[in-house]
């Protein structure tokens, strides 16, 4: 593959700017110039190419990401093959990540922590009712937009369930400071997987630091499955004891102990907000007036 850079064209996409690099490849901002319109190219390394298995993966991600379209997820357009690579063209969206977010002004007020996570379980709803886990829900994959919208990113590790052959047994996917107990231990991984990730996010997102924080990859795994996290009130005294239960339920070591799908775990969530957000309390207080409008 040529040098990709500012200027230069894929296909009928010119390239704008690099917007960032992973594991997986690069991502360019591009101009689709046959539709007028932005997007992100994700550029598949070259390297990874030569491998058959991977190859199949990010076809998987592909087909996978686009059968999920809706509000809370990044969009998938098209994917096509350019001499040695392939290429995976994504809805564009301006704002930063929670990592960003949280790195920059530290943790979130109860009232952003609820508005963000709720928002984002509606997309992992979404995705589990199609059948799709995420397995790798951490928070430089969720987008919070420049106009307040949350977006799940990079069902790239997406395993569909109903394509079993593709993940090696007990493979795991997910990053260690995330990854659910059953990941670690390579047993069936289903929905409440990701609740469990997106527990350990929430966490970091409002004690302002991971209930786990180690130095090797084994310090990591075993911390998931033996060591009880922190209370979050323990560390951060101002955090509501609501808050506290909800998290500390997403995170525990069996599943069958957690909220046992992302409806459950959402309706948790908007109940803090209920007690604790104003926004949330108005809300409520529309919708009240709204059911009473259209049963009168």
């Amino acid at each position: 593959l040529d040098a990709i850079s500012p200027g230069s064209t894929l296909v009928h996409y010119l390239i704008v700017s690099k917007i960032g690099e992973g594991g997986m490849g690069e991502v360019y901002k591009a101009h689709d110039t046959t539709l007028d319109r932005t997007v992100a190219l994700k550029v598949l390394s070259p390297h990874l190419f030569r491998n058959q298995e991977f190859l199949q993966r990010f076809r998987v991600e592909a087909q996978a990401q686009a059968r999920l379209n809706g509000p809370n997820i990044v969009t998938l357009h098209s994917m096509f093959e350019v001499s040695g690579s392939l290429v995976l063209v994504m809805e564009y969206v301006e704002g930063q990540t929670l990592a960003q977010r949280i790195h920059n002004t530290g943790r979130l007020s109860v009232g952003t922590s609820v508005w963000v996570f709720e928002q984002a379980l509606i997309g992992v709803e979404r995705a589990h009712r199609m059948g799709i886990v995420h397995r790798d829900l951490k928070p430089s994959n969720i987008f919070i937009t420049n106009g307040h919208e949350i977006k799940l990113m990079d069902f790239g590790v997406a395993k569909i369930l109903d394509n079993k052959e593709l993940t090696q047994t007990g493979s795991m996917i997910g990053t260690l400071m995330y990854i659910s107990p059953e990941q670690i231990s390579g047993k069936e991984s289903d929905f409440r997987s990701d609740i469990y990730t997106l527990g350990i996010t929430l966490y970091e997102a409002v004690v302002g630091q991971l209930p786990f924080e180690k130095k090797t990859d084994y310090e990591y795994m075993d911390a998931h499955l033996h060591t009880p996290p922190p209370r979050p009130t323990a560390i951060q005294a101002d955090i509501p004891r609501e808050l506290e239960a909800v998290i500390l339920k997403a995170i525990e070591k069996d599943p069958e102990d957690r909220f046992q799908n992302a409806l459950e775990f959402r309706s948790a969530l908007i109940k803090v907000g209920m007690l604790h957000v104003k926004a949330y309390r108005r809300l409520k207080t529309m919708r009240k007036d709204k059911d009473r409008a259209v049963l009168s």
